[in-house]
């Protein structure tokens, strides 16, 4: 049964899944990687939170297996990048995607709708809009999530996003 909302079991939850990644965020991932396995474990009903601690687990395996080296493939530069973003440190997870455009094999789309969010969170309204506009235009079904996504609440009174979300056509 899912943690009540409120309880104090849902707080323990969440300070334990702040404690594990303050351990990610100081680069301790065996630590990092406990934790999770511990809050996974012991809160198996707790969906959102068990998909996101096995997500940061993924993260922590690959860093403890490529200790001493850098990351150079693109899909480990996004995840470091939505990592630093969901901590809030937007100028690294911009970097990170930035490193991620120029990987071969790149899913350019993916990465610059990434970027965009970011981007929008330190402000920079003009970057935002222009990778969103690359973005749609590598994958037109992205326009229905940007629309959909927090992350860009920020730019919901900029025309040049609103025309860019707005349905087309071809959607409706």
């Amino acid at each position: 049964m899912p943690v009540e909302k409120g309880s104090q079991q849902q707080k323990d939850v969440y300070r334990r899944y702040e404690d594990a990644l303050r351990l990610v965020h100081k680069k301790d991932y065996k630590k990092a990687r406990s934790a999770f396995e511990k809050i996974r474990e012991e809160f198996q009903d707790e969906l959102e939170i068990v998909a996101k601690a096995n997500e940061y687990i993924r993260v922590c395996d690959r860093r403890l297996g490529a200790a001493g080296e850098t990351k150079t493939s693109g899909d480990e530069l996004i995840d470091q990048g939505v990592m630093h973003h969901n901590l809030g440190d937007y100028r690294q997870a911009v970097a990170c995607y930035s490193q991620a455009l120029v990987q071969p094999g790149a899913d350019q789309a993916v990465i610059q709708y990434a970027l965009a969010a970011s981007q929008a969170a330190q402000g920079e309204t003009a970057k935002a809009v222009e990778n969103l506009k690359k973005a749609i235009a590598g994958r037109p079904e992205l326009r229905f999530t940007i629309r959909n996504d927090p992350d860009f609440r920020i730019l919901d009174e900029n025309l040049e996003f609103k025309e860019l979300i707005r349905p087309r056509k071809s959607e409706v």
